[in-house]
Formats: C-alpha cells, structure tokens, sequence
C-alpha cells in the first residue's frame, strides 16, 4: 500500500496542472474539437506519466562550448539458432497483422462511403410541387 500512494499523489498532480491548462486556455472556446481531445488523452497520459523515468544529463563545461555527458549504452546481438520464431518476434507480427486487418476494413469503410456520397450528388432529385 505503501507504494501506490506516490502513485496516486503523482496522478492527482498531473490530472490538476491539466485540468488547470484546459479551464485557462480551452473551455472559454465554443468549438469542442480540441478540448474533448485533450481531455481523454490528458486523463490517460496522467496515469501513464508516473511509471516514466527520467535520468539526469550531466553537462560539462569545457570552455566556450558544452559537452553532455550520457549513460553508456551496450548493444548486443542474439541469433536464432534453427530458426526458431521469440516471442517478441511472434508478438511483432500479430500486431502487424491486425494493423494491416484493420487498414483494410477502413480502406474498404472509406470506398462504401464514398461511392454513396457519388451516389447522392449524382442521383437527380425529384422537385416536389404543392
């Protein structure tokens, strides 16, 4: 219990220096195309902020210009012995999979619209006499 209640004190300050930038700036505008937005993507990033860590840069002065010093990082390589699929792998290509599923159930969404919008400027439209 101990450790979720910096959790949640981070989250309370984050869902209020938000809540602070969208009654200042956006709810005095009429047009709710960017406030909606900022709202849902605001409450989500709050609880997504805590878990983010940010490392210090050192910076050294060498005279007249500045160097930054940054954690050394090491890269390493691991092959697939008998070609073999990970799991990251494997997870790689599910969600490839379901993006290009999805781009094509809304690239089809889109044509059906727009033959119907074709269709309605298209069609000639009956005059109606009283």
């Amino acid at each position: 219990m101990e450790s979720l209640l910096p959790y949640f004190i981070q989250v309370n300050i984050y869902l209020i220096a938000l809540y602070l930038i969208y009654v200042g700036f956006l709810r005095p505008l009429k047009n709710y195309k960017f406030s909606r937005p900022f709202l849902l993507i605001g409450i989500a990033s709050a609880f997504a902020l805590p878990f983010l860590e940010f490392s210090s840069v050192q910076v050294i002065e060498t005279g007249a210009l500045y160097s930054i010093r940054l954690p050394e990082v090491n890269i390493t390589t691991t092959e697939l012995s008998n070609g073999a699929i990970s799991w990251s792998q494997a997870v790689i290509w599910l969600y490839a999979l379901v993006s290009l599923v999805l781009a094509i159930k809304t690239i089809a969404q889109l044509s059906a619209l727009l033959k119907l919008r074709l269709r309605l400027h298209t069609s000639p439209t009956k005059a109606t006499t009283s």
